[in-house]
């Protein structure tokens, strides 16, 4: 399933220092889009609108124009993963939650763990979630699949 995100950088949001942050725009339904941060700042010049990345010719002031494409794709695929989270638990404000939640360092393992009793604005429907919590990233043993049930 294709989701509806695409990363963006914008001439209009341009901060003082010439650069322009490289937004994550995830349109959740036909007239309401979130703007997730990427914390990556480039000028908007070296971004490609039809491609949607970084040219090769940005200076190195600002980094591997490689390795920021690389960390674009990472944070695509890891706000697709937050997203089909928050489906798999039923939430049913799916905007709201992913707006509040994503990170770019934001580690899924963890905040499905933490979030299984979700609370306030966000609904669960179904009484059961699986999480899959490496010990490495608990750290702390047994690594596996953890099956919770709620009340």
């Amino acid at each position: 399933m294709r989701l509806p995100i695409k990363p963006l950088c914008e001439q209009k949001r341009v901060r003082s220092d010439g650069t322009s942050m490289i937004f994550l725009q995830y349109c959740y339904d036909a007239e309401h889009k979130s703007f997730l941060s990427t914390e990556i700042p480039i000028p908007p010049e070296f971004w490609t609108r039809q491609q949607l990345c970084v040219k090769e010719t940005l200076p190195s002031d600002y980094g591997n124009f490689e390795k920021i494409n690389d960390d674009i794709d990472r944070q695509l695929n890891h706000a697709g993963d937050l997203i089909n989270l928050a489906k798999r638990q039923g939430i049913a404000e799916i905007g709201a939650y992913v707006k509040e939640k994503y990170n770019p360092k934001l580690n899924l393992n963890l905040l499905a763990a933490a979030d299984f009793q979700l609370k306030s604005g966000y609904a669960l429907q179904g009484s059961f979630l699986l999480i899959q919590i490496s010990s490495d990233q608990m750290k702390q043993p047994p690594a596996g699949l953890y099956f919770l049930s709620f009340p």
